[in-house]
């Protein structure tokens, strides 16, 4: 049941409000208590954590939800408890099935976010403990594809260690970063409106 919530909660364009409600910030301390209920006294929960612990029930589901919520350090210590789960073929079924969700265009944020691995390493990590779990077929030449682009970024990185300063001083006519940020709110409310639209 929970692995169907989870496939419509991120494939229907139903669920848009909430997948966007999922990405809001959460900071998980204090919001549970050690047998993982809210306090009795304390704030409302983020929709992340009341989801959550149901999700529970279909692990990979869990580790969908964590990665969509950029929950990342969560999400790789579910990898490792996943790892010490029987390799059922339901379970690499699913973990398969995961790997082409986070292929699909709605995850196309997290997958650009692989491109900073120093600002993300637990979400590379992540995907590191995903691959060593997959046996060597069509999942995990996906991934073993996006760990290449990912050391493809950090050699660029290496090379030149402020890609955007670099873009100014190549191009005398580069939009100044004043400029960049005024273009890029005008992108986002010209973008949000016709989305709304």
């Amino acid at each position: 049941l929970v692995q169907t919530f989870s496939w419509i909660l991120f494939t229907a364009v139903e669920t848009k409000k909430l997948r966007d409600e999922l990405i809001e910030p959460v900071s998980i301390s204090g919001l549970v208590t050690a047998d993982g209920d809210p306090p009795e006294d304390g704030p409302q929960r983020p929709l992340f954590l009341e989801l959550l612990q149901p999700w529970f029930h279909n692990p990979v589901s869990a580790l969908a939800l964590c990665l969509w919520a950029q929950q990342y350090v969560l999400a790789t210590e579910l990898v490792a408890q996943i790892a010490a789960f029987e390799p059922t073929l339901d379970l690499l079924k699913q973990l398969d099935q995961l790997v082409h969700l986070i292929e699909s265009p709605v995850f196309s944020r997290l997958r650009l976010q692989l491109l900073e691995p120093k600002k993300y390493p637990a979400l590379l990590k992540c995907f590191l403990g995903l691959a060593m779990l997959l046996p060597q077929a069509g999942a995990f030449n996906i991934l073993r594809q996006r760990v290449q682009v990912v050391q493809s970024g950090l050699l660029l990185e290496a090379q030149c260690p402020d890609p955007l300063a670099a873009a100014v001083a190549e191009h005398p006519l580069a939009v100044s970063d004043a400029d960049m940020v005024h273009l890029l709110e005008r992108f986002d409310r010209i973008t949000s409106a016709l989305s709304q639209a």
